[in-house]
């Protein structure tokens, strides 16, 4: 959270804008801690507690802010675009580069190209190697039941135009 939002300051330092014109841009959601992972404690004997708040045990999910700038995704970086995070998890490419800064702006994420030679000082990134697996977190099938979905699905199936739709949102974060 802290390089995002270090990165948009910059980038407003950068480009100034009025500030009616940043408040809009940046949005009414702040990059900032969230406000439920925090408890107060109840003061004892009439006495405050010190510290006055404990943190509640949870997960806590990354914000998707500059989710567009984080390729490769996954927990291995195995999946190599946005587009390619949401469409079944068979069909996600199965070698790609990494370390290049070629970026693919339709499918948000590093370009692959099919076949490809990884230049010298680039990584070629194989998931059929040990920890390297780019299954789960799949949205396929037609099931709308969550608690029906086969192992590693979260999801039905997305259209093709769904898809387009979910990188264009993601693009703005």
């Amino acid at each position: 959270m802290a390089v995002v939002d270090k990165s948009i300051d910059q980038w407003f330092k950068d480009n100034p804008l009025p500030a009616d014109q940043e408040k809009i841009m940046r949005g009414e959601r702040r990059n900032c801690q969230n406000k439920k992972a925090f408890k107060p404690i109840a003061p004892v004997d009439g006495k405050p507690a010190n510290p006055p708040i404990v943190l509640v045990p949870h997960y806590r999910a990354r914000p998707l802010d500059g989710v567009w700038a984080t390729a490769p995704y996954l927990h291995n970086g195995s999946v190599p675009t946005l587009y390619d995070l949401l469409t079944p998890q068979h069909l996600r490419p199965q070698v790609f580069c990494v370390g290049s800064r070629e970026f693919d702006p339709v499918k948000v994420g590093l370009s692959v190209k099919p076949g490809e030679t990884c230049a010298v000082g680039i990584t070629r990134f194989d998931v059929t190697g040990l920890g390297n697996s780019n299954l789960g977190h799949s949205f396929e099938g037609a099931e709308t039941d969550k608690t029906k979905l086969p192992n590693g699905v979260i999801g039905r199936g997305l259209t093709d135009t769904e898809r387009d739709a979910l990188v264009q949102y993601l693009k703005t974060l």
